[in-house]
């Protein structure tokens, strides 16, 4: 089977169980902290992340996210609130990281 990589100026958007970050950033895919999600550079296998079964996300999904985390950042200004949300960073923090950052 010929190896699929993405090669035009788009990204490619996955849903990446939290579990498997590690993997799929052995793979090549990097963290886009403005949509909180996965995607694939231009250049990198496709397979893997095929072969996996991670849902690549369409642009519309990738659009809502976008807008999604926009009105939450907004929502979190608005209410003075500095502290992450779990789905804030691909690394969720335990409990006690959690109680260090609020100064417990």
């Amino acid at each position: 089977m010929e190896q699929e990589k993405y090669s035009g100026k788009l990204k490619y958007y996955f849903s990446i169980p939290i579990g498997c970050n590690d993997e799929a950033n052995g793979y090549g895919a990097k963290w886009d902290r403005k949509i909180k999600h996965w995607y694939v550079p231009a250049g990198i296998d496709l397979k893997p992340f095929i072969e996996k079964r991670w849902k690549r996300l369409s642009n519309e999904e990738v659009t809502n996210a976008a807008k999604g985390n926009e009105e939450m950042d907004e929502l979190r200004k608005s209410l003075n609130i500095d502290f992450p949300f779990p789905n804030d960073s691909h690394k969720q923090l335990s409990i006690s990281e959690f109680k260090k950052s609020r100064g417990r």
